[in-house]
């Protein structure tokens, strides 16, 4: 899918609390009246959605087209970029490593980069790159003009 289609993914955690039977198809319902209105009042094309619970996806929808032309539908299959919303889930890992002591918010990264180390220069001679100020963005290490990833 090309980057130019309006698409949102959203991916849901968990469902808290999760209930068992027409309390849940309730739920449901609801969730897909929240996500119908906000595709009409936001103008997304499509989007996918999973809940997840205990590892496992405990529900999937698909919402929309996949572009304009084709009027193809969203599937639970279509692949979509997955963009700056893995900044987030990247970050929750990241905070849990440090949560269980394995990973430092201010420790210069490189004290863990096996493979790849951040290169010395003229900013990390007075500071170094920390996990906290990759997290916020603060670390002055960015990748100009992703253009995402190959569809096929």
């Amino acid at each position: 899918m090309r980057r130019s289609f309006s698409t949102l993914v959203l991916c849901l955690a968990c469902l808290t609390p999760v209930v068992r039977g027409d309390a849940q198809a309730s739920r449901i319902d609801s969730l897909d009246a929240f996500v119908k209105a906000q595709i009409a009042q936001r103008h997304v094309r499509g989007l996918s959605l999973a809940i997840i619970k205990d590892g496992k996806i405990a529900v999937a929808r698909a919402y929309g087209v996949v572009d304009d032309v084709s009027k193809a539908p969203v599937t639970t299959s279509t692949l979509f970029q997955a963009g700056s919303i893995s900044k987030p889930v990247a970050a929750l890992g990241a905070l849990h490593l440090v949560e269980a002591g394995t990973l430092s918010l201010d420790a210069d990264v490189n004290t863990k980069l096996t493979t790849w180390k951040v290169p010395e220069n003229r900013f990390t001679t007075t500071e170094k790159v920390t996990l906290r100020r990759l997290l916020s963005h603060s670390a002055r290490m960015t990748v100009h003009g992703f253009p995402g990833y190959d569809v096929s």
